[in-house]
């Protein structure tokens, strides 16, 4: 089995041994120098990736096959390449000529074998890379039962409000959404969403809160230069909740709002409430925070 390192290593060396052949050649200079061509690309390329990620690579039985083969295509290449490096007599050459044609057919399938061979390589570690994210970052759960529908709209008076419809009303029991709504009527914070009331139609239900101008936290994290600042505020938020022995299940940036200031609030989703004396290592496993 190809060490993992060692064997990039090793291609790299090789690739950079067939251009500095490829630079001194008497014979076949223009193919020679396209083989060089690509063995800069291949050391180039190779060269890129870190340790860690080669051993994470090459734990793919495929990913080895497909390194194993350019080492392979390279080392032939130079063979190829080396044999026009050295000084021929008289004789030779008359010999050579006979045998050009099928010297540089022998160096044009060893271009495209390294091609093909690079070519398998980039697919590979594109698979690969793929399969190791969607390990890493397996489907999402299963919907909370009170998962809403965001809309907006604007009430008689001009204020624009959001509205969240209950995406699945029927699988939801009344009394659940009794307690969403009470909840939620009793915060008054300046970092959590404020509560304007709710509706029913129809059989469905709609919450109605402030509107948020500037969306959710995931809409700018990485760009927006005060991110600090806007932790410290939904951390402000969050101590608030706690102070009332409420515990927010589903704390993420998509349910961290923006006003137009860029100021941070909480939305509140999946959650539940403390009594006295309850203990919340009982229910680890439905407490979760992804923030």
């Amino acid at each position: 089995m190809m060490d993992p390192v060692g064997g990039v290593e090793r291609i790299v060396k090789l690739a950079l041994t067939l251009k500095d052949a490829a630079d001194t050649v008497r014979q076949n200079k223009e193919l020679c120098l396209e083989i060089r061509t690509r063995a800069v690309r291949v050391s180039s390329l190779l060269s890129l990736l870190p340790a860690e990620s080669t051993v994470a690579l090459m734990d793919e039985p495929a990913m080895r096959g497909a390194l194993e083969d350019l080492e392979e295509s390279l080392r032939r290449a130079l063979e190829l390449v080396a044999a026009c490096q050295a000084e021929r007599s008289t004789a030779a050459c008359l010999l050579l000529l006979c045998t050009a044609g099928k010297q540089s057919r022998r160096l044009r399938k060893a271009q495209d074998d390294i091609s093909q061979n690079v070519m398998t390589v980039i697919f590979a570690t594109n698979v690969q890379v793929t399969v190791i994210l969607t390990r890493n970052n397996p489907p999402p759960p299963p919907p909370h039962p009170l998962t809403v529908v965001e809309l907006s709209g604007e009430l008689p008076d001009g204020l624009v409000v959001a509205v969240k419809k209950f995406q699945h009303p029927l699988q939801i029991s009344m009394t659940l959404i009794h307690d969403q709504i009470n909840l939620c009527s009793e915060f008054q914070q300046k970092n959590v969403v404020k509560f304007l009331g709710y509706a029913v139609e129809e059989g469905n239900y709609f919450l109605v809160e402030e509107y948020m101008s500037r969306g959710n936290l995931n809409n700018i994290i990485g760009i927006w230069v005060s991110l600090f600042q806007i932790i410290r505020r939904t951390a402000s938020g969050l101590h608030y909740l706690h102070n009332q022995h409420f515990i927010h299940l589903d704390l993420k940036p998509n349910n961290i709002l923006l006003d137009s200031h860029m100021n941070p609030k909480i939305t509140i989703g999946t959650a539940t409430i403390l009594g006295q004396g309850d203990d919340i290592t009982q229910d680890a496993g439905t407490i979760a925070s992804t923030l």
